[in-house]
C-alpha cells in the first residue's frame, strides 16, 4: 500500500472523505495495513446522540533505537514490519493484544506519534518487536509479552498523554539491507514526560477537543498484580 501521499489538516482532505470510504480505510488498517492520515471523528468519540460512552483521545509517542542507534518506531506501511503497542483491559482480561493504533498523518508517524480511542479505565501498555518469524509465532507471542506500564483514562478528559516511550534495542541485517529491532533492552526502557510536544500535536489535530492532560504512565512490574476496572455502562 501507497502511504506516501500529502499530509493534509483535518479541515480539509479528511473532512471530504465520504464516511464509507473513511470506514472502509480503517478497516483494512485493522487487517495489519497501516492507514495514515486523520483525526477522530465525533462519532468515533461518542459526541453524537447514541453513539455510546464517550471515548477520550489518548495521544502517545514511541521512541526507539537499534544498536544505539536513533531508529523511528513505526518505518513501514505494514503493522507487522514495525515495532508495536500492545494493551491490556478489562475485556482482555488484562492480557495484551496488539493495540488499534491510529496515526493523524505520516509526518506525526515518522516521529513516533499515535493516538488510541479509549472508554475510561485502566490500562496495560507493552511493546512488541516486528514480525521476525513465521507469522504462527508471531500472533502467539502476543499472549506471553508481560505489560511494561499501566496508566488510566479517567472520565471527562477529552485528550490524554500518556508519555514518550523509549524502548531501546539490538537489531538484525535485513536481506535489503538495513537493520531491524529483533530484541528490546527492557533494562532500558524509560517513559519520558514531552507535555509541550504532545499539546502542539493536539492543537493542531485535535483544536476542538481541549484541555489536554498529561497522565503519564507507571511503570509495572514482573509479579505485580493487575487491576481491572469495570468500563462505565457495563
Amino acid at each position: 500500500m501507497n502511504a506516501d501521499r500529502r499530509d493534509t489538516p483535518r479541515s480539509s482532505l479528511t473532512a471530504r472523505l465520504p464516511p464509507l470510504l473513511g470506514a472502509l480505510l480503517f478497516a483494512l488498517g485493522a487487517s495489519g495495513c497501516v492507514i495514515i492520515g486523520r483525526p477522530p471523528t465525533p462519532q468515533e468519540l461518542g459526541l453524537e446522540p447514541d453513539a455510546g460512552h464517550r471515548k477520550a483521545v489518548v495521544l502517545v509517542r514511541v521512541l526507539t533505537e537499534i544498536d544505539g542507534r536513533p531508529s523511528p518506531a513505526f518505518p513501514s506501511a505494514v503493522r507487522e514490519d514495525d515495532l508495536w503497542l500492545g494493551l491490556g483491559d478489562f475485556s482482555s482480561g488484562g492480557k495484551i493484544r496488539d493495540a488499534p493504533l491510529r496515526f493523524f498523518s505520516r509526518d506525526t508517524r515518522k516521529n513516533g506519534w499515535a493516538y488510541l480511542l479509549l472508554e475510561p479505565g485502566i490500562y496495560y501498555l507493552a511493546p512488541h518487536p516486528p514480525q521476525n518469524g513465521d507469522a504462527f509465532s508471531y500472533l502467539a507471542s502476543w499472549g506471553r509479552t508481560p505489560p511494561s506500564w499501566h496508566f488510566e483514562v479517567p472520565r471527562g478528559a477529552p485528550v490524554i498523554y500518556i508519555g514518550t516511550l523509549f524502548v531501546p534495542g539490538t537489531g538484525q541485517w535485513m536481506i535489503g539491507g538495513g537493520r531491524r529491532l529483533r530484541r528490546f533492552d527492557p533494562g532500558r526502557f524509560e517513559i519520558r514526560d514531552e507535555t509541550v510536544l504532545a499539546e502542539q500535536i493536539r492543537e493542531s489535530w485535535l483544536k476542538d477537543l481541549t484541555p489536554l492532560t498529561s497522565h503519564l504512565g507507571v511503570p509495572h512490574s514482573a509479579g505485580e498484580p493487575i487491576i481491572l476496572e469495570t468500563p462505565p455502562g457495563k
